[in-house]
């Protein structure tokens, strides 16, 4: 999560300066230079749970301004007169048991994140062929944020997106990026129901130097791997077939070919720059389906 923020949808420095503004009202701190020092060296353990709560503040302001921007102003003053109120009454002995009562509310906060991510994936479904095309960085942070907050819309929104987007122009900018997040999303669906594996529990690598590799860095002949990762860059692979795996591709030269891919969870680097990556054959198999249960790459690029 952190990562999709810092690369993705991170707050503007005037969402920052608020949510240190909130720290520092309800830390009660508003100490000069090494009276300042002092106060956090005494509670330091304070401080931590109180940077703690604004952190996943932060996470929930984000994915919302992300998603529906003109919600920044009305989301910042609820939250920021709950947490005012709630914080500064009691002052600093009962901070622990208020930050509790914060966090509970926080939570409730995610059923609303998933409508308007839902919505926004619906809206852009429904987008013109035209609007679609001049909307793609947007598009694509809506998508990320779908996967990373981890909610399925309707399957037939995904599919319009994905259809909408074969049939925009690849020179369009953010497309490749745009068609990563869209792939993943998909290879995430996959995962939650249970066509694909889960990422974090598959960490054998497929490929093991020495073992499986001709000298010119090929694999050669009828192989097959299965509940293993591998990363596709700078690596050639011929007759190969990948089943129950996670495939990285970071957009690098990569040779594939006769190579087919059986429910594998697909994590496709979506900082792909604007023009085509080494390997697009990949991309466009994965998209042009809609299931990604078997893509085969038969001839390289």
């Amino acid at each position: 999560m952190e990562e999709f923020l810092s690369e993705e949808m991170a707050l503007t420095k005037h969402q920052e300066k608020w949510v240190r503004d909130q720290v520092e009202a309800a830390a009660r701190v508003p100490l000069p230079g090494a009276s300042r020092q002092k106060w956090y060296d005494l509670h330091a353990g304070l401080v931590a749970v109180v940077v703690g709560v604004a952190t996943i503040m932060g996470i929930v302001l984000a994915v919302a301004f992300a998603v529906v921007p003109h919600m920044e102003k009305d989301m910042r003053t609820d939250l920021g007169n709950d947490i005012g109120e709630q914080l500064r009454a009691r002052g600093l002995d009962h901070l622990p048991e208020d930050l509790a009562r914060i966090q509970g509310r926080l939570d409730g906060i995610q059923p609303l994140i998933e409508g308007l991510i839902k919505d926004q994936m619906h809206h852009v479904a429904n987008l013109s062929q035209k609007d679609f095309g001049f909307q793609l960085p947007r598009i694509r942070q809506i998508v990320t944020a779908a996967t990373k907050e981890n909610v399925r819309v309707q399957v037939e929104d995904v599919k319009q997106i994905a259809l909408k987007l074969r049939q925009t122009n690849e020179a369009t900018p953010d497309f490749w990026m745009t068609a990563a997040a869209i792939i993943n999303y998909q290879s995430f669906l996959n995962q939650m129901r249970g066509e694909a594996p889960d990422p974090v529990r598959i960490s054998k690598p497929c490929v093991q130097r020495g073992t499986n590799i001709t000298f010119d860095g090929q694999i050669l002949g009828a192989m097959v791997f299965e509940e293993c990762v591998v990363d596709l860059d700078s690596n050639s692979f011929k007759k190969v077939v990948f089943r129950n795996s996670v495939i990285k591709y970071r957009g690098g030269p990569a040779f594939l070919e006769d190579v087919l891919f059986v429910n594998c969870r697909f994590e496709i680097d979506t900082k792909l720059e604007a023009t085509a990556p080494t390997q697009p054959n990949l991309i466009s198999a994965l998209l042009n389906t809609d299931d990604q249960k078997n893509i085969t790459i038969s001839t390289p690029n």
